[in-house]
This record gives C-alpha cells, sequence and structure tokens, in this order.
C-alpha cells in the first residue's frame, strides 16, 4: 500500500534572536560588561546620575565606544525573529517540532 507523505511548513521563534530579529553587537556587548556597571547605575539618584553622566562624557574620551551598530540583524532568522522548518504531519502531531525539537 501506497502511503501519502506530506509536509506543511511551520513557523518557529527564532532561539538565536528570541524572536526580536536583531541580536545585540559582539563590539558593544563587550564594551558594556568591560566599562559600565548597571547594577550601580540603577540604584542612583537623579542627582547622581547627572554627576554619573557628566564624568561619564569625559570617560567616554578615554574608551570610545565601538562604531558599529549595538544591534545586528541576526543570522539565524536574517532579521525575521522566525525560522522557518518543512515538517511531515505525523512530526507535527508528535509535538517536538513545535517546542523546538
Amino acid at each position: 500500500m501506497n502511503q501519502m507523505h506530506m509536509e506543511v511548513q511551520v513557523r518557529l521563534k527564532c532561539r538565536a534572536c528570541d524572536g526580536q530579529g536583531v541580536v545585540d553587537s559582539p563590539a558593544w556587548a563587550a564594551w558594556r560588561q568591560a566599562y559600565l556597571d548597571y547594577e550601580s547605575i540603577t540604584r542612583m539618584t537623579t542627582l547622581a546620575i547627572r554627576e554619573f553622566w557628566h564624568a561619564f562624557v569625559a570617560y567616554k574620551r578615554l574608551h570610545p565606544q565601538p562604531t558599529e551598530p549595538e544591534e545586528l540583524p541576526c543570522r539565524v532568522c536574517r532579521g525575521e525573529g522566525a525560522e522557518y522548518r518543512w515538517v511531515t504531519l505525523a512530526q507535527l502531531l508528535a509535538g517536538p517540532v513545535l517546542a523546538g525539537g
């Protein structure tokens, strides 16, 4: 007996960018890790933030920021935020495809 083999295309949220379509630039991530302490910044008062900003502007002259954009299009999904995959109906009904497996 000849079985019919049907496939459907499923759209899954991109695991590389979590569906955002962009990823952080590696250069910016390294710069932030080296020169910014977000925990300290979030605990500051308004006056402290103003003082910090003036010091930060002077500090940036010594440690210039990267020139590339902060966010880059995801290479996996090409900026769409989704991956497309062809699966058989049996795979779709089994469920792990929808879980990213």
